[in-house]
């Protein structure tokens, strides 16, 4: 019989007591099931109190590490990652590295998260925009302005 990798090496003979043990574990859960028992109001609960009130709850998903969730937040326009366990009674913030790549899954988060905010230029229509230059230039230049 093949060991859970959740159980990694151990002595035989508490094998079995283990493994019945660890039947419900989280980090033996399958396929990040785990991360939906996380709801955005204990999220927003807990962000409170440490003093984020104004976080914007984007997205709940499973991390590459196998029992923690990913937490992916807003706050003040600012994308922010950090990590939980499924039960939500611990947070990590801070990065996560893959050593095997050395990628920052962390900064791969971000940068996700901020490409969904990102404007389409192209998109954007110039008619009634105040054009200064050429009108035939290859590169352009758009601000966008508030004055209220």
């Amino acid at each position: 019989m093949k060991r859970p990798a959740c159980l990694g090496k151990l002595v035989p003979g508490f094998i079995i007591l283990l493994f019945l043990s660890t039947m419900s574990s989280p980090a033996c859960a399958d396929n990040g099931k785990e991360c939906v028992d996380i709801t955005k109001d204990k999220i927003t609960s807990t962000l409170k109190k440490m003093n984020a009130p104004t976080a914007e709850i984007v997205a709940i998903k499973k991390s590459p590490l196998d029992g923690i969730c990913e937490i992916r937040v807003n706050i003040k326009g600012s994308a922010v990652v950090f990590y939980a366990d499924p039960a939500f009674n611990h947070v990590i913030i801070g990065n996560m590295h893959d050593t095997r790549t050395m990628a920052n899954l962390t900064a791969a988060s971000v940068l996700e998260l901020r490409d969904q905010k990102r404007i389409d230029l192209a998109k954007i229509t110039v008619n009634e925009a105040m054009a200064i230059g050429q009108k035939g230039a290859t590169k352009k230049v758009i601000v966008f302005s508030d004055p209220d």
